[in-house]
């Protein structure tokens, strides 16, 4: 489905917490978990009993950005659609480390089996993203990964103008949500847990209390 938030409403936040609380879940399960976070799980998810998958989180700026620098080193049409080869391509070069190189089949082998999940963060905050050429090349690239790992969950953030308004973002067969706005209590909280790592105690509370004031005289 599509996650659909305005800039700055957590989105991209969301999909790294998702793939933070899965990854740490698993490792927890593996024994494996020195230095995951106690709150990394799926009991940080909300949900007494939460599927778990191996997470893929993927910024399409970033995936796109390498394949048009990969069309102008290979002298292929920049207009060319992306498909699933090009993805393994992005996951084989930025995403899996050397010691990591191995994990690629076992990887594909998950997405098939509906054991992995695919995160892709920013459908339409990409290098001309207003050419409805570049528009193409997304929707083929996610129909795709839909068609190729048609068990494994596809979950993609939209900022709504784009989504709702051009209509060409629309993607066949994904339904939507919108992310809800935080409530002012969670937005406290927040702010007193970051300040709590970049501040001392003392100035950190001094730090919320002023946030928490700004907040409140906002109308």
């Amino acid at each position: 489905f599509v996650l659909v938030g305005d800039a700055g409403s957590g989105k991209s936040c969301f999909l790294r917490h998702l793939a933070l609380c899965w990854a740490g879940e698993l490792l927890h399960r593996a024994g494996d978990a020195a230095g995951i976070p106690d709150a990394a799980g799926n009991h940080a998810l909300g949900n007494d009993q939460p599927a778990t998958y191996t997470p893929v989180f993927i910024e399409l700026r970033d995936l796109f950005r390498a394949y048009d620098a990969a069309a102008v080193e290979s002298d292929k049409p920049s207009s060319r659609e992306p498909g699933v080869n090009d993805f393994r391509s992005y996951v084989r070069d930025h995403l899996l480390p050397d010691h990591l190189a191995e994990f690629e089949t076992e990887l594909y082998d998950l997405l098939r089996q509906g054991k992995a999940a695919i995160l892709l963060d920013g459908l339409d905050e990409i290098a001309r993203a207003e050419e409805d050429d570049r528009c193409g090349q997304v929707h083929a690239l996610v129909g795709a990964l839909a068609e190729r790992f048609d068990t494994a969950p596809i979950l993609i953030t939209a900022r709504p103008y784009a989504y709702y308004r051009t209509g060409k973002w629309v993607l066949d067969g994904f339904g939507r949500t919108e992310l809800a706005p935080l409530p002012l209590p969670h937005q406290r909280r927040l702010a007193g847990a970051l300040f709590a790592q970049l501040f001392s105690a003392q100035h950190s509370q001094n730090e919320t209390d002023a946030f928490a004031k700004a907040l409140d005289d906002v109308p």
